[in-house]
């Protein structure tokens, strides 16, 4: 059995390529891709559909394909800065599988890619199965994670905000309520040391952001607030290319196997911290 699910903004010239054994990027032919049974497609759909050349495809998918065709979403977005999405899945061997989605990956606030190539994509396949492993790794790498889908999804600025400092928080804060905030800035701070933008001034003010969110210093506003809107922007691509450099550190270096053991997760960030 096969789910199809077209690429939306991904733009691509080259060879097809298998992520997994299950998992695989295909050109896509609409024709002969959608079912028969064309219900609930408008032909507003179909136009938007038909102009899309390529489609991730599961193979005998498990019940877990839909959270894992997420991950490797996220995979795409930190290894090829691509705004690929889906916005429906088809399968002609079984109607349940086909469905339309509600919720989709917005695009990034940070510089992204328009033009995606196979370098990227075999960049994108290793850090998949990275992902894939971390995901499983322990409730803090399954929680981060998580919270990195759900700021990738969110449409409002607080909203994205809020949850990829959760995602920073679940990877780095301690076991105890004991100076919670130093911990947390000053162990991403240490952990991003060396790479350029992310000293600690820059640490300090992503939490104070989120502060100021939380507390009511920073509003949410309408569209009427320009000025605001267009720094609430300027944040959150901060923050995205934070989470992005955390997330490809403890993905290339395998930090996240750290995370198994709780007492040998704390000991390398204390140890870190303290270096």
């Amino acid at each position: 059995m096969r789910v199809v699910m077209p690429l939306c903004e991904f733009n691509y010239e080259g060879r097809e390529i298998k992520f997994t054994n299950n998992y695989s990027l295909e050109s896509f032919d609409h024709n002969k891709e959608i079912p028969d049974n064309r219900t609930g497609l408008s032909e507003l759909d179909i136009s938007q559909i038909s102009l899309e050349n390529w489609a991730l495809v599961v193979s005998n998918p498990n019940e877990y394909y839909r959270s894992e065709i997420n991950l490797l979403l996220i995979a795409f977005r930190i290894y090829a800065q691509s705004n690929a999405f889906i916005k429906w899945r088809f399968c002609k061997e079984n109607p349940s599988y086909s469905a339309r989605l509600n919720e989709r990956f917005r695009n990034l606030t940070m510089t992204s890619s328009v033009n995606i190539t196979e370098q990227d994509l075999n960049l994108v396949k290793d850090g998949f199965l990275k992902v894939l492993e971390m995901y499983k790794i322990s409730d803090r790498t399954k929680n981060a994670l998580y919270f990195i889908w759900r700021g990738l999804h969110a449409e409002k600025h607080i909203d994205a905000y809020i949850f990829l400092v959760c995602a920073i928080e679940a990877l780095f804060s301690n076991e105890t309520s004991e100076d919670v905030t130093k911990t947390l800035i000053k162990r991403t701070q240490k952990f991003l040391s060396g790479i350029e933008g992310f000293g600690g001034d820059q640490i300090k003010r992503i939490y104070k952001i989120r502060s100021d969110i939380v507390h009511g210093r920073i509003a949410h506003t309408d569209k009427k607030d320009l000025i605001q809107r267009e720094q609430n922007i300027k944040d959150l691509a901060k923050l995205e290319l934070l989470v992005f450099s955390c997330i490809k550190r403890i993905l290339e270096e395998k930090v996240y196997l750290k995370y198994t053991d709780t007492s040998i997760k704390e000991k390398f960030l204390n140890d870190l911290m303290n270096n």
